[in-house]
């Protein structure tokens, strides 16, 4: 199933008493869930029905024990376990009884960031419950029919150009596509057609764009001018893991673009190659391409998951682990250049 087809089924009232979400798109999993909170309990607080787990820190017993508990006030209670990707296959295993038969007492939901049911459990699982597939549109096409989608509920079309300009820029993460649609929506007001124009307003003042510009200065090796763009980012609320995974995004189209440049290929060759389309933005990768190596670009991706670890499990102020992988970044680009 998919998420379109969970909301309407929950708009009338069909709630299973099994849920698996998986995905990376947490943004429509958050919704999804306040849905269900929403036909549950309609008309007074949830607090007293509805029960929070995580499976890094809660035993499965603990869970079923809360599932198979009668609701206080309402006619269901409410159980969701996060980051059950954490469970071993023996945890698993313990569900087996409660998959087969489920209290209609509860709506039980689970999520993961991947499918990690299998075999005969999610045979059992699947004749009881409902999966539910909330992963990043994959393919161009996909991206760009989730952007259309989105704009259809502002009652807004956006033209060719700009759906390029868009789908190139923004990449195939969700819950960033979301908060830009809705950006874009808010500042476009009454217009009904978002053209480039529009766009390049919008999203230059914030997200990727912005990347683009930090590491075209990193490329440069100009600190303080990269600085300022991340200190930008940082400014505009984005998530420091946000920013990591948008350089890290930005490194390899300029690592790709480097192996067509070095082939011979031309621009539209590499923009295919890069499954972008929007012109300007290839011929600006392909000029930030000329100012690394494959080993300085290596160096670069090393020191970008060293810090995605830092800023995931360490205490240090993430502004700083950014800062030190600007630095780092432009010594490695120094280096290529003596």
């Amino acid at each position: 199933m998919y998420p379109e087809e969970l909301k309407k089924n929950i708009s009338k009232g069909n709630i299973s008493p099994l849920y698996f979400f998986y995905g990376e798109n947490t943004h429509l999993i958050d919704k999804a869930i306040l849905n269900i909170i929403s036909s549950l309990f309609p008309s007074r607080s949830p607090e007293l029905d509805l029960n929070y787990f995580d499976a890094q820190t809660h035993a499965p017993s603990e869970i079923i024990q809360s599932a198979n508990t009668v609701p206080f006030v309402s006619r269901k209670r409410l159980v969701v376990v996060k980051r059950t990707q954490a469970f071993k296959d023996a945890q698993w295993k313990i569900f087996q009884s409660f998959f087969s038969k489920p209290s209609a007492c509860c709506c039980l939901v689970l999520i993961s960031e991947n499918q990690g049911l299998k075999g005969k459990l999610l045979k059992i699982f699947q004749k009881n419950g409902v999966m539910v597939s909330f992963a990043n549109p994959k393919s161009k096409n996909q991206i760009k029919e989730f952007i259309m989608s989105g704009f259809d509920r502002f009652g807004k079309k956006i033209s060719a150009d700009a759906l390029n300009y868009f789908a190139d820029n923004i990449g195939g993460d969700a819950l960033t596509i979301t908060s830009e649609l809705e950006k874009t929506a808010l500042f476009c007001r009454e217009k009904k057609l978002i053209d480039v124009e529009d766009l390049e307003a919008i999203l230059s003042g914030g997200h990727t764009t912005t990347v683009f510009n930090l590491v075209d200065e990193v490329g440069r090796g100009n600190i303080e001018r990269s600085l300022l763009f991340l200190n930008n980012l940082l400014a505009d609320g984005v998530h420091p893991l946000v920013i990591i995974k948008m350089i890290t995004r930005q490194l390899r189209l300029i690592s790709r673009a480097g192996e067509g440049v070095s082939r011979g290929d031309s621009a539209l060759a590499i923009g295919k190659k890069l499954n972008l389309r929007y012109d300007n933005l290839i011929r600006g990768i392909i000029l930030q391409s000329r100012g690394w190596t494959a080993v300085t670009l290596g160096r670069a991706f090393e020191e970008v998951f060293q810090s995605n670890f830092l800023i995931k499990s360490s205490r240090i102020n993430s502004r700083v682990i950014l800062e030190t992988l600007v630095f780092r970044l432009i010594g490695f680009r120094d280096q290529a250049s003596a």
